[in-house]
């Protein structure tokens, strides 16, 4: 059975080329794409050089799309765009069909608009070119010397390098997401195996990334065992250099995703926090400051002194599994902040100001740092404004120098000597 095609086609003045396009692909439907000028043309000159049984199929089942202000590229692209909708009803009742755009007639702004328009239909390109022509060779192709000339790159197979650049660009932002979905679109757009293939590696390490971002550190390992063996079809994508840049990196990522993972629990979401996951908190809040999003940026860093605590009290046997464990408490301790010990419950709930003093107590040394940062002094103002935030408890927005203030306080409080980790493609 034959590929069903539906040939979208512009006329011009000269019906001998449209009608051997015709003939060529000899298609189950024709949109015949006019200007006001040519458009009668089809019936008065097209059909009627068609075989019979062709003529019969083309009139059951064609339409004459006349284009107004045929001389501006823009508003032809409006006009036929508005097709698309229809074209992809069609790709939908046809899923084994072709969408062909042939671009030989018609006023060159209409044929620029069919082409910019067929590489969001995942459409094949034609046109109908010869040899011998007249005007010594500068006019129209004679009669019986046409030639069919068919792209045999798909538009989006030139055009991803286009998305390619856009996606890279996302990752130099940190917007692995993005990232994701368009090389994702992109690949569905394709069609030459190769280009799929190599995109796909290129997914597989931005999924890698997406999922780190997005805390998912099992799926970011699970992504990244696909993506290290991937450099050979990165290279063809992004170039050795990038390739080996972005493997490298993806590497170097390993190990503190695996450390993140050594807090992992029984249960799928249990996670003790260790010093990679504060790191990697802070990394994720800087991440979301280079983007300008303050709030998101201030919710983490709140976490990581919360999480910070927790790992001084998990060390010290009173944080376990999520929850504050009393028998590990001195009694000493317990008659020191009462009201957080007032009764004989085994376990008890903390806010950060209140387990960071609970180590105060219990290990002072490992309270240092936090007196250090000022959080618990004159920048105690800072966990307070969080709270009073929008993503928090209350309606104020946060503002770059909230973020900047606490990112000071936190990276005396974590006390890191060694850089954040870092995606491969961040920006410097």
């Amino acid at each position: 059975m034959a590929q069903p095609v539906l040939l979208i086609i512009t006329v011009g003045g000269t019906a001998e080329p449209v009608a051997f396009s015709i003939g060529h692909w000899k298609p189950d439907h024709t949109w015949f794409l006019a200007s006001k000028e040519t458009a009668p043309l089809v019936e008065s000159k097209v059909l009627p050089m068609l075989a019979p049984s062709l003529r019969k199929r083309v009139q059951q089942a064609h339409i004459t799309l006349e284009m107004g202000n045929a001389q501006d590229i823009q508003d032809l692209v409006d006009q036929i765009l508005v097709q698309s909708d229809a074209i992809a009803r069609w790709k939908r009742e046809h899923p084994q069909g072709r969408v062909v755009v042939d671009i030989t007639g018609g006023y060159k702004p209409m044929s620029a608009a069919a082409l910019l328009c067929a590489s969001g239909w995942g459409a094949s390109i034609s046109y109908v070119g010869g040899d011998l022509r007249s005007k010594d060779g500068l006019g129209v192709v004679a009669t019986g010397q046409e030639q069919m000339h068919i792209a045999e790159q798909h538009p989006w197979d030139v055009l991803q390098r286009v998305a390619l650049q856009q996606a890279l660009t996302f990752l130099r932002k940190n917007e692995f997401g993005a990232a994701v979905d368009l090389l994702r679109d992109t690949q569905l757009k394709v069609h030459r195996r190769e280009l799929k293939d190599q995109l796909e590696a290129m997914i597989t390490v931005v999924a890698a990334l997406d999922c780190w971002d997005r805390f998912d550190i099992a799926g970011a390992l699970r992504e990244s065992r696909f993506a290290l063996n991937k450099g050979k079809e990165l290279a063809l994508l992004i170039g050795q250099a990038e390739a080996e840049k972005a493997v490298a990196g993806l590497q170097a990522l390993v190990p503190h995703w695996e450390a993140i993972e050594q807090g992992r629990g029984e249960q799928p979401l249990e996670l003790e926090p260790t010093r990679a996951l504060l790191a990697d908190l802070l990394a994720n809040a800087k991440r979301r400051m280079h983007a300008g999003r303050w709030d998101d940026a201030v919710a983490r860093m709140y976490r990581t002194v919360e999480a910070a605590a927790q790992w001084h009290l998990h060390e010290l046997g009173i944080w376990k599994k999520g929850k504050y464990s009393v028998e590990k408490v001195p009694k000493e301790v317990r008659l020191r902040m009462p009201e957080v010990f007032k009764d004989d419950r085994k376990e008890f709930k903390l806010g950060v100001s209140a387990a960071w003093t609970l180590i105060g107590h219990m290990a002072p040394e490992r309270a240092k740092a936090f007196k250090e940062s000022g959080l618990g002094g004159e920048r105690s103002n800072l966990l307070k404004a969080r709270n009073n935030s929008i993503l928090a408890h209350g309606t104020r927005p946060m503002e770059e120098k909230d973020a900047n203030a606490l990112l000071e306080a936190i990276e005396i409080l974590l006390g890191e000597k060694e850089p954040l980790p870092r995606s491969p493609f961040q920006a410097a």
